[in-house]
């Protein structure tokens, strides 16, 4: 429910005999609170001030601007302008606007017009009265001149003081007009905005103008002209809302376009970078194979062989009696095999070490470090976090491999007989830096080559989406990973 609030103004509102409001402004905001999808109770009350002030109306129907009431009370975009006039007696021989100077003329005392009535009027004497009907009064009494009056003042009775014969005439004054819009509390405005939208429409749809034609004020020219100025208005509107939403879908759809542009080149680009990536990988876990072939032929492998030919020699010196040597050949085998075994436990440890699995990283750095310093006699300091705890497997073994092929540069290519292992693990996040101090990397032209160490290490931090990052000086290097934990 939305109270409504005007004075009692026919043909614009008024109270019927059956006792509901009626009248061109009752149809209009009743038509406007529909659309909003309210009901209207009308109150008609005297002035606009107190009936807000007071919180008797929520909304006044139509009322003309000023700065000083803008102070209080808040105003909507205008939706009705009103024409005003000159009244005069027939009899008073003036015709038109040039005949009114000197004269002393009627005006009301409301809120100012769109341009100051000096401007327009300037040798006129202007005389203050309280209303319309009150200026059309003085005028028949003989006491002025001639009476300021708006269009609405057409449709009207005459006042008492004028004889039913009183002959006025209507010289129009173009130039003069009072802009009128929907009032309200500053509280109130978004209700009064919206109301006003709706009325904009009804201009646009015909509805006003079929409002109009059912009162009074159709033969008013304040009405007619009215209605075809505010169709105006709200057409050059709606025309430039259509123009401002016709650009602003294209400006959409310019920047979805552009967006579906980026988009595609950026999943070409991650499609590409994949394709390459698929082929690194490839091309590394190629390289590790014939690493470990290379290993296994040089390694366990001759040893396996001369296995076998001192079998073959074993077995012709005992048919020929001589035990001794038979003995030394049995044991050089017994050697030989254990050579083999111990390091096809070492490239199985290497592969896969079993402590990674059973017990986790930490332990499984440990024990390989260990095993690293005997072999290598580089000594190798650790900073773990305490309670590191266990991660996802492929991360474990992705880090763990890092690690090996880190410290496995340390000892081919920096020279270095001491290195540093820190492994930290924060907001979501696991760090593994390798440092050593050796300048052999340093002093390499350009990117030092290890074979496919370096970029098999950046394959594998990658594909987790995670970073990889060298850094070679004087001083020595750094191998920095960053994993999602």
């Amino acid at each position: 429910m939305v109270r409504v609030g005007s004075s009692v103004d026919s043909p614009y509102a008024s109270v019927g005999a059956d006792g509901k409001p009626m009248g061109f402004l009752v149809e209009v905001m009743t038509e406007a609170a529909r659309r909003e999808r309210y009901e209207v109770e009308w109150r008609f009350e005297r002035l606009l001030e107190p009936a807000l002030a007071e919180d008797k109306v929520d909304l006044w129907a139509i009322a003309a601007p000023s700065d000083e009431r803008r102070k209080a009370i808040y105003f909507t975009e205008p939706w009705w302008v009103e024409d005003h006039f000159v009244a005069v007696l027939q009899s008073s021989g003036i015709r038109t606007i040039a005949d009114l100077n000197s004269k002393r003329l009627a005006v009301r005392t409301r809120p100012p017009f769109t341009r100051p009535l000096s401007s327009v009027l300037p040798h006129v004497t202007a005389v203050p009265i309280g209303s319309g009907g009150a200026g059309l009064s003085a005028i028949c009494k003989g006491e002025l001149d001639a009476a300021l009056v708006s269009g609405r003042s057409l449709s009207q009775p005459m006042p008492e003081e004028c004889p039913p014969a009183t002959n006025l005439r209507w010289i129009p004054l173009d130039a003069v007009v009072m802009e009128m819009s929907v009032a309200s509390n500053y509280a109130a405005r978004a209700l009064a905005d919206r109301f006003r939208h709706h009325i904009g429409e009804m201009f646009l749809d015909g509805t006003v103008a079929r409002i109009a034609h059912r009162h009074p004020v159709q033969s008013s020219r304040t009405a007619q002209s009215l209605v075809a100025q505010a169709e105006s208005e709200y057409q050059r509107r709606a025309l430039r809302q259509t123009r401002l939403t016709a650009a602003a879908v294209i400006l959409s759809l310019i920047g979805a376009l552009a967006w579906s542009f980026r988009a595609t080149r950026r999943e070409r680009a991650a499609r590409d970078e994949a394709r390459r990536l698929s082929g690194q990988i490839l091309r590394v876990q190629d390289e590790e194979r014939r690493r470990m072939a290379r290993e296994l032929h040089d390694g366990a492998a001759q040893q396996v062989a001369a296995v076998g030919i001192n079998m073959t020699l074993l077995k012709s010196k005992l048919e020929a009696g001589e035990f001794s040597e038979a003995a030394r050949l049995a044991e050089d085998s017994r050697e030989l095999a254990t050579a083999c075994s111990r390091e096809l436990r070492s490239t199985t440890y290497l592969l896969h070490p079993p402590i990674l699995e059973d017990l986790g990283l930490e332990p499984a750095i440990r024990s390989f470090t260990q095993g690293y310093m005997n072999r290598s006699g580089v000594q190798v300091d650790l900073d773990i976090q305490e309670d590191l705890g266990r991660l996802p497997a492929d991360i474990e073994a992705t880090i763990f491999r890092i690690m090996q092929e880190a410290l496995a540069n340390v000892q081919r290519h920096s020279g270095s007989k001491r290195a540093n292992i820190s492994l930290l693990r924060k907001a979501g996040e696991i760090e593994l830096v390798v440092r050593d101090y050796g300048t052999a990397a340093a002093e390499s032209a350009g990117f030092p080559k290890f074979g496919v160490g370096i970029l098999g290490m950046e394959e594998r931090v990658r594909q987790f989406g995670g970073r990889f990052d060298v850094r070679f000086g004087q001083d020595g290097t750094r191998v920095r990973s960053v994993l999602p934990a």
